[in-house]
């Protein structure tokens, strides 16, 4: 069990593109116990130094993050990928995927009417899908979002199929 949990929190450290904190990975993996979660991440820190690994689980700020080892950056940093999308387009893809189905109109009046052309390229990648539905449209994930992030990439609304009666949430004041 608890070489499962330390496997669960290997795999949340080497997806996260951020630093977790203790709180963050507890939430993750479901263990109540923070200071039970710090006490496997710190078996997990010497785990690695102990295989004298080209990885490492480091301290950072309040969190903890997988990286490549200091004397072997040099040598792969130019493997690390950008992001495709800019960080405007991000925060778009991410309240139509947790909101779905929005209407557009949602999505304008909650990102401004720059989010236009964000959900254009959002649209032209396939990422989203839309419907007209009266003076609007309602924006969702499609199934490349799935593939693209992953099939839980957060805790999401459930994504009706085409051609299901949809409810439509009401507009937030």
């Amino acid at each position: 069990m608890l070489e499962r949990i330390k496997k669960e929190i290997e795999a949340a450290l080497f997806m996260a593109s951020k630093p977790l904190t203790a709180e963050e990975l507890a939430s993750i993996i479901k263990l109540k116990e923070v200071q039970h979660l710090e006490n496997l991440v710190q078996e997990l820190v010497e785990d690695y130094a102990k295989r004298d690994s080209a990885i490492e689980i480091a301290k950072e700020g309040n969190g903890y993050r997988m990286r490549v080892r200091e004397d072997f950056e040099e040598n792969v940093m130019h493997l690390a990928g950008t992001t495709e999308f800019s960080k405007a387009v991000m925060k778009t893809l991410a309240y139509i995927a947790y909101r779905q189905p929005v209407r557009q109109a949602q999505v304008i009046k909650f990102r401004t009417s720059k989010a236009y052309e964000e959900i254009h390229l959002l649209l032209d990648k396939g990422l989203i899908s839309k419907e007209k539905y009266g003076n609007t449209y309602i924006l969702r994930t499609t199934q490349k979002f799935l593939q693209y992030f992953g099939s839980n990439p957060v805790r999401l609304k459930p994504n009706p199929k085409a051609g299901e009666q949809t409810r439509i949430p009401p507009q937030n004041p």
